[in-house]
């Protein structure tokens, strides 16, 4: 299966430093002894993990759906949380179903992944392969609390211009022109809890391919890392 946003050209710079100090990070209070502090993070169900497509099941299931206004513009608010970029919203609820989903589950935020390099910024791993990045856009049905979270493995290769393709390429630039306004902004939260408002839209931030996707049940992949999320990593 074929998968992954294209970033065109952009080098995940984003400044924000990670808590040196803080209840966790990346560095002296990482992965391996978050569960002191977390006991969740030592659980049975956790995530990331390694896809092995030898192992998977195919499944086909119904097209996700979205609220009629989910393809529009909305101010959403960007900050910078010490570890990294989120964006939330406070607007009319974006739901989201189908997909074999119970339930409808509401737009919490979404925020980004990467790494030192464009070869290990992503959480999940396929066949031992790490991405550029990983988008996770996350949402709950608040009548459950079941978390479902977007988890879209993000590539980054030149942007390069073929008539015989251009509604792809259209397509894609209209997700990397999203990509653009989101790292442009984030250059300038060089603070923990700095945010701007920012105009942005959701579709085209995931980009067109919302068919093919692995799912699992695993866990929200930072500290608390609460299990029972359902991971579809696109």
């Amino acid at each position: 299966m074929e998968s992954g946003i294209l970033i065109m050209n952009i080098i995940i710079m984003i400044l924000v430093t990670d808590k040196v100090n803080g209840a966790w990070n990346y560095r002296r209070f990482g992965p391996d002894v978050w569960s002191k502090t977390y006991p969740q993070c030592a659980g049975n169900s956790q995530s990331p993990i390694n896809i092995k497509t030898a192992f998977t099941i195919q499944k086909n299931f119904n097209p996700f759906n979205f609220t009629s206004n989910y393809n529009e513009e909305f101010n959403f608010t960007l900050s910078n949380d010490g570890h990294t970029m989120v964006v939330t919203y406070n607007g009319p609820k974006l739901l989201l179903n189908g997909a074999d989903l119970n339930g409808n589950y509401q737009f919490v935020n979404f925020h980004l992944h990467w790494g030192p390099n464009e070869n290990v910024g992503s959480e999940h791993q396929v066949n031992g392969i790490k991405y550029t990045g990983e988008s996770h856009f996350v949402y709950e049905d608040f009548e459950t609390h079941q978390i479902a979270v977007l988890a879209f493995l993000m590539k980054s290769q030149p942007y390069l211009i073929n008539k015989k393709y251009k509604k792809i390429y259209d397509d894609e630039y209209l997700t990397t022109n999203q990509w653009y306004k989101y790292f442009d902004a984030s250059q300038n939260l060089v603070q923990e809890n700095d945010s701007v408002t920012i105009e942005l839209n959701l579709p085209l931030l995931m980009g067109n391919n919302l068919i093919d996707f692995w799912r699992y049940n695993g866990s929200l992949t930072v500290p608390p890392c609460t299990e029972n999320v359902i991971l579809d990593c696109i």
